[in-house]
């Protein structure tokens, strides 16, 4: 049978009409949600996103509080312009070396960790550092091995010398109450040593 006399064939009622049309209109009601839905969410990830643009980029203009000064105080050397102002600094009277092995050409005055008194003084490539703190512990803080090691009197204290080759690099006293060390650099004659730790009783 042809095309033609199957659709001849067909009677469409207007009941069947309606509900042709019926369906029509809700699949496009349908549709409209769905696009309206999608919109509405796009729309809400647009905001979202000029939200966070925006607040980076005002966070990106806000001015930058510089970091506060670290003040070395009780972590650290402090550089005093005096022997006064540094057993100032520390609360008791630092004994300075008075007899030295050669002329200085720089002394610097330093409390350290508020704990004690470093005095270094220099001329060319020589350099003599003395130490004192309250206590008895050894405050050198040089903890190589020397070949020379031996116990000598000065100043009324027991004094530890060390060195190589006849030479005294470090020397390590404590009268009771404070401690001391003297290191040279290069290492100088035992009667030197002994006669800067007899000038800082």
């Amino acid at each position: 049978m042809k095309y033609n006399e199957l659709m001849e064939r067909i009677k469409v009622t207007p009941e069947m009409r309606g509900r042709v049309l019926a369906n029509l209109n809700t699949g496009s009601a349908r549709r409209a949600r769905s696009v309206r839905r999608f919109c509405e969410c796009a729309a809400a990830l647009a905001a979202c996103a000029a939200l966070v643009f925006a607040f980076w980029t005002n966070a990106a203009r806000l001015p930058v509080e510089p970091d506060p000064p670290v003040e070395l105080g009780m972590y650290g050397a402090v550089e005093c312009a005096s022997a006064d102002e540094l057993s100032q600094a520390l609360g008791f009277a630092v004994k300075v070396p008075q007899v030295l092995p050669f002329a200085p050409e720089s002394i610097v005055y330093e409390a350290m960790f508020g704990e004690f008194s470093q005095i270094t003084c220099t001329t060319g490539g020589a350099e003599i550092t003395a130490r004192m703190a309250r206590g008895t512990d050894d405050v050198s803080g040089d903890y190589n091995v020397y070949a020379e090691e031996r116990t000598v009197e000065a100043g009324g204290c027991a004094v530890l010398l060390k060195g190589d080759a006849g030479k005294i690099s470090l020397a390590v006293w404590t009268d009771g109450e404070f401690a001391y060390s003297v290191s040279a650099s290069p290492a100088i004659s035992q009667q030197e040593m002994l006669a800067l730790i007899e000038s800082m009783q």
